[in-house]
Formats: C-alpha cells, structure tokens, sequence
C-alpha cells in the first residue's frame, strides 16, 4: 500500500532525526447479491469490503539515531456502504442518548513500536502471528473466496470459539471464528536473515477478575509464534497460537476493552489452539498456494482441521485471475461410517472462490469475485450459498 505523507518534522539538530506521519486507507466498494436456501437471506445492493477489509489509519516513526527508531500504527475499520456511530455489538442509540461511541475509535491495529538492528518490539494490539499466516496460503485477502471471511470459517468449527480482538465484532451464536488481534499484546518479531524470521507475542490474562462488563474483565492470556521463509519464488510459514482462560474464567461473553468483543466457552484453566501452515510458490505467471490448519480444544469441545488449494494466473500486466478451494471438516462431528449408511449428514464445509483483479493504476483496481459456501447441511434444505460482486478497491 502506498503510503502518502502528510507531516514531516525536524526533531533534533544534533542528529539530523526527523518524525514522519502518514495517512493510509482502503475503500473497497461494489455491488452484492448473495442467494441462499433460505429466501429470507438473499440480499442484494451496495457492499463494502468484499475483497479486503476497508480501513483508515495513522502511522508514523521517528529516528532516533544509531539505527533505532520509534513507531507507532492507529487505524480503525469502516464501512463506506452504512453510515453509523455505532461501533459495539448490540449497542443503541436514542434521540436522548448522546453515547453512540463506546471505547476508542481505532478499533483495528494499534501498537507503539521500537526496532532496530534487533529487530522489532510492539506492545498494543497487533495483528495475530495467525492472521498474517493464513494470508500466505491463498490470494484472495480477507474477503470473499478466502476462508477466512463472515461467511466462512475454516479455524473452528463448532461456533463457540470466535476469539478476536477487534471491536464491534458480533457475540454469543454470531459470532465469528477468526483470530485477528488480541489487547494487552507484545510482540517481538526478527530481523530477516537468509529469507528466515521470527515472531513471538503473548497478551496477558486477567484471572482474578469475575466480571463480563467492566474494563477489568476477566480474559484469559493469548500466545503465538510464528516462523517465515521468504527467499525467491517460494514463501512458507508456519504459526500457532493459544487461548488460554484463567483460573476464575467465566462462561459467556469476555471483555477485551471496554466492549464486549466475544463469545469463549472454555472452562477454566483450559485452553484451545490455532495451528496453520502455509505457503505459496511463483512460476513464471502462475502462483501455486495452499494451507492447512487444526483446532483443538484441551476439553474436547473443539477439534477441526481445514485445507486449502488455490492459484492465481497473471493474465497480462493489469490481470490476475484466482481460484480458491477450502475444505473443513470436524473430527468430534463427522462419521464416515455414519455418513455412508445414510444416518448422518457429511459435515464437511465447504468453499469455493473465483476472482479477478483488473489494475487501472498502481493503487485503484477493479475486481470480480464469485464465492460458493456449502455450511455442512448436505442433508437439509439450508447452508448452502452463494456470493457475486463487482466493485473497485481504492488504496491509498
């Protein structure tokens, strides 16, 4: 993304350091139909973010000589479809009722940073070491035809683990099996070395709290690691990351600011994991992508595995078309045996993605997407749907 500089100061003399501020955002808006088993959900109309998540953000760093330098990220995701003050799930406005903001703006990214030779260190609310993985596995971002979207997921199954820290984020049966980002996170990450890097993060728990609502809330802790190789056509990682509830831990929806972001059912003291590999590999104009991931839960109430395939062909110098397949499925819910006698349903999820990108500059493209989604009913008369946009993606 390009990046436009708005601020440029002069710090100190002696050292020649200047700070630098800079705006970025994307707007990614088009048209939507989405067609379904259940008449009630079709919907057609104007849509944002159907290829990417759209957001507005401030960035800056600073030199402070010797090779170190200081940096910070806010940003906050927006909808360009809806005109709304409302940012947490649930929440209502009246005629009399001038709080329509709850918590802080920037409800994405947010990290005050300090790297160097060392490498980087972030402490706020950085994205996950798993979100940045499952970006390596297929082209098509966090929107349609990527599995990992609102209307797929391939890292949970059962629907109770939807653990993210990014507000506004719906709860209880809505919520989503994503792992974005986390509060109260520091995150270290290497320097590149021979194609190799690192990254280690934890955001740390509050056991001692018994309480849903207020900003003390319970939260359990959140680690991960992450390991990359980026050298020449070939880009692998691997990354984990565990959820773990403390020792007062609580059923029900769990303060990760000053909202309610989600919904986690672990008992306590256990904890469940989010493991992905990834990789993707570029030959001539055609590049080869796929993933594999697991989820389990320490109590048994999760264990699911995903995979993917996709490709991405370079048409032309402003073309690329994609194709994305995913597959998920749960070990505590599918029987093979069952299946084939015909007493149970397959319950495998299934996704099916297709697009296009048309560049019309270096920041602006035009884009199809088609996206299929079978949600393990192959026996019922619900769950399977289907998803076509065409839109333009601005970044800037």
């Amino acid at each position: 993304m390009m990046k436009k500089t708005l601020v440029a100061l002069a710090a100190t003399a002696a050292t020649g350091a200047f700070a630098q501020v800079a705006i970025t955002g994307n707007i990614d808006m088009g048209f939507s139909s989405t067609m379904s088993q259940t008449p009630t959900s079709n919907t057609n109309g104007i849509r944002g973010g159907n290829t990417s998540t759209q957001s507005l953000g401030f960035s800056g760093s600073e030199d402070l000589g010797g090779g170190l330098k200081a940096g910070f990220k806010v940003e906050t995701t927006i909808n360009t479809a809806s005109s709304t003050s409302l940012n947490a799930a649930g929440q209502t406005a009246t005629f009399s009722d001038t709080t329509v903001w709850s918590g802080t703006p920037f409800n994405s990214e947010q990290f005050l940073s300090l790297s160097g030779g060392f490498g980087t260190v972030r402490a706020g609310v950085p994205n996950a070491a798993i979100f940045r993985a499952q970006g390596i596995s297929q082209p098509f971002g966090t929107g349609d035809g990527s599995g990992y979207s609102s209307t797929y997921s391939r890292l949970g199954y059962t629907g109770s683990y939807g653990l993210s820290g990014f507000q506004g984020l719906a709860a209880g049966s809505g919520n989503v099996l994503r792992v974005i980002r986390m509060n109260n996170t520091i995150q270290y990450e290497t320097p590149v070395m021979s194609g190799f890097s690192a990254m280690a993060e934890v955001a740390f728990g509050n056991d001692n709290q018994t309480s849903t609502t207020a900003f003390s809330a319970n939260t359990g802790s959140f680690m991960g690691v992450l390991l990359n190789y980026a050298n020449g056509p070939l880009t692998a990682v691997a990354a984990v990351n565990t959820y773990k509830a403390g020792t007062n831990d609580i059923t029900g929806n769990k303060v990760l600011s000053t909202t309610t972001l989600t919904t986690a059912t672990l008992a306590a003291g256990q904890d469940i994991s989010y493991q992905f590999l990834g990789a993707n590999y570029k030959m001539g104009a055609s590049t080869f992508y796929t993933g594999l991931s697991n989820v389990s839960a320490s109590d048994s109430t999760e264990n699911s595995q995903s995979w993917n395939l996709a490709y991405k062909f370079a048409l032309n110098a402003n073309t690329d078309l994609m194709a994305n397949v995913v597959s998920t499925s749960s070990s505590l819910i599918y029987s093979p045996a069952a299946a084939a006698t015909g007493t149970a349903a397959n319950t495998n999820k299934k996704l099916i993605g297709l697009g296009a990108d048309y560049r019309l500059s270096k920041r602006t493209n035009l884009y199809a997407r088609f996206e299929s989604t079978d949600s393990n009913t192959d026996n019922a008369s619900t769950g399977e749907s289907t998803r076509t946009a065409i839109g333009v993606r601005h970044q800037f």
